[in-house]
């Protein structure tokens, strides 16, 4: 997402707690913006991916989103 930001092809709304933990780069400036309401979040992938790893991710976050709701 940052990646996206510094080419100039986005901008982006993440949580707070998500900069911190990825570090901002010197040249990416982050704002604080009140007044947003919560948004719906869209998990992405590529249609042929075979990775493991994106197997276990995706079947994590639905599930941790199944157990929210």
């Amino acid at each position: 997402m940052v990646a996206h930001v510094r080419l100039g092809t986005a901008i982006a709304f993440p949580p707070k707690p998500h900069l911190d933990h990825i570090g901002m780069p010197p040249d990416v400036v982050a704002l604080r913006v009140e007044g947003l309401a919560p948004a719906a979040i869209r998990l992405v992938w590529r249609k042929q991916e075979s990775s493991r790893a994106t197997a276990r991710f995706v079947h994590y976050a639905t599930t941790a989103h199944a157990a929210a709701a």
